[in-house]
C-alpha cells in the first residue's frame, strides 16, 4: 500500500465503514507498517481534518493510486 490509496475500515474497529486516503507511512518501533489515514465523509468534529493511524489488518484496499480506470 502506498500514499494515495483509497481504503475502506473494516467492522469492528474505529470510524467502521469509512472510507479515507492514506496520507502518510511509517512504522512502529518493531517496525510493523503504520499507515495515518484521512477519512472521508462525515465524521465528529474532534477528529475532522486529522489523520487517524491505522494498522493495515484494520482496513481493506478499495483502490490504488496507481491504478488506471479504463473506462
Amino acid at each position: 500500500m502506498q500514499v494515495g490509496d483509497l481504503i475502506k475500515v473494516k467492522r469492528g474497529c474505529f470510524m467502521q465503514g469509512k472510507m479515507g486516503l492514506i496520507i502518510k507511512l511509517g512504522q512502529d518501533a518493531n517496525g510493523a507498517p503504520r499507515y495515518w489515514v484521512q477519512l472521508i465523509g462525515p465524521v465528529p468534529k474532534a477528529i475532522e481534518g486529522k489523520p487517524i493511524m491505522y494498522r493495515a489488518e484494520r482496513f481493506t484496499l478499495i483502490k490504488g493510486a496507481s491504478d488506471e480506470s479504463r473506462a
